[in-house]
């Protein structure tokens, strides 16, 4: 059986830390981007490499 290849988004909450393991990466950068706007604390993507990734590649990414 294949392992699905996923970007991981991670941040810090008030109670502890949220992770979302996001098939694509468009919704990668949407939950980016609901982090940031719910406040979320040392927030870090990375790529289904284990590679981290800026707001930035994440759109390019999405953008193609």
């Amino acid at each position: 059986m294949r392992q699905r290849r996923l970007f991981v988004v991670r941040g810090v909450a008030q109670h502890g830390t949220i992770t979302y393991k996001c098939p694509t990466a468009a919704w990668a950068l949407r939950k980016l981007q609901d982090f940031k706007a719910a406040e979320r604390r040392d927030i870090a993507v990375t790529d289904p490499d284990g590679t981290p990734l800026t707001e930035d590649d994440l759109i390019g990414i999405v953008e193609g």
